[in-house]
């Protein structure tokens, strides 16, 4: 090798090493901004408005950040174009939040095994003490063997790819019995799943979907007939898809009911007959459900599971309403839920049933670690 030729090798050797080290300077896990004796919870889809949602939970008290960090985890193949999350956090700095982003490959037919993700999943889960999976779009029915109903709208495939894999190396599933979940290293790990989370968990582990409700439930055939559902039946507003322009809220309040004996009465000690009002905005439901999770509340007729508990990891719940959206802890706030009547506080909807005392006590038990 000639002296140009040595030169221009070390050259590119030099480049190369100072390009990984910038590459494992941006890794959170491995960068000063990590802090182990912070409680690391991740937060999936991390975006502007999510970031809002639990900012605002911050600031009205009902997340303790004190000794909490936020890492915002998601896919680079996701739709959701997470620049905007970035600007928005620099214009508007969150200290207890950071953005992470994984680019390693996932696919549909390597979702239930190890795979090109498999690695950057168990640093995240082993740097980490907790997860929440927020709410989302339909999920590629294909994943859970079953074809497309025309209801079903999937406009993201990719995080679901990313989120269902991540929670199959999280809990296991009946799809590759073979395969061991990492929470066995770590069974009282936190996780939270929220609306699609917990449709996602179902899914991972090896349930299935009802696609539509009002269709395949109640057997109504167009948002107008939604409307003739009981308000207790109904999942999202239909208010706001046939009377479009109307400024109305996209989630619905509807009551659930918890099942006698199981978490919300042993463990958060509320009393059976307690029926919360939550907050919902899905047409889609768990339809199989997943053999290591229990059902323990229902919507009032029985017909929707509304929240669910894994039988061997106690800390995993998931949940079919929405106690993220932090519009409902505001006392100024004003919601229009229907076509006829006027906006309200949302306080004058809340006060039935000790709802946001219900949402507390499930924050209070998630946070605690």
């Amino acid at each position: 090798m000639n002296i140009v030729n040595q030169i221009k090798s070390y050259v590119v050797i030099a480049l190369c090493a100072t390009f990984t080290s910038n590459v494992l300077a941006q890794d959170y896990f491995y960068s000063s901004d990590y802090d182990s004796s912070k409680v690391q919870i991740v937060l999936f889809h991390p975006t502007v408005s999510n970031i809002e949602h639990f900012r605002k939970l911050i600031e009205y008290k009902i997340i303790n950040d004190s000794n909490i960090h936020f890492i915002g985890v998601y896919h680079a193949n996701e739709t959701y174009d997470y620049r905007d999350s970035e600007k928005y956090l620099k214009k508007n700095p969150l200290p207890c939040l950071s953005l992470y982003k994984i680019t390693e490959s996932i696919i549909k037919d390597s979702l239930y095994r190890k795979n090109a993700c498999s690695d950057v999943f168990y640093k995240i889960f082993k740097h980490t003490n907790g997860m929440i999976f927020n709410g989302g779009p339909d999920i590629p029915p294909e994943i859970y063997g079953d074809s497309l109903n025309p209801l079903s709208e999937i406009t993201d495939p990719y995080r679901h790819y990313f989120e269902v894999s991540f929670l199959f190396h999280l809990l296991g599933g009946s799809q590759n019995q073979s395969f061991k979940p990492f929470l066995e290293e770590k069974p009282n790990y936190h996780i939270l799943a929220i609306c699609l989370g917990m449709q996602s968990m179902n899914v991972a582990i090896g349930g299935t979907l009802i696609q539509d409700i009002p269709s395949v439930i109640y057997n109504k055939k167009n948002s107008y007939e939604n409307l003739s559902v009981t308000d207790d039946n109904n999942h999202s507003n239909y208010w706001s898809v046939a009377y479009t322009g109307k400024d109305l809220s996209s989630g619905w309040y509807h009551q659930i009911k918890l099942i006698p004996k199981t978490f919300f009465s042993t463990v958060l000690k509320f009393d059976s007959t307690c029926t919360p009002l939550v907050y919902s905005s899905h047409h889609q439901c768990i339809k199989k459900l997943a053999n290591d999770l229990q059902v323990v509340a229902t919507s009032m007729d029985g017909k929707v599971i509304e929240a669910v508990i894994h039988k061997k990891y106690k800390n995993v719940i998931g949940v079919q309403f929405h106690p993220e959206k932090s519009f409902q802890y505001d006392s100024k706030y004003k919601i229009k839920l229907d076509g006829l009547s006027k906006p309200v506080f949302i306080n004058e909807i809340l006060v039935k049933d000790n709802t946001i005392a219900f949402y507390q006590k499930l924050w209070n038990y998630f946070m605690t670690y």
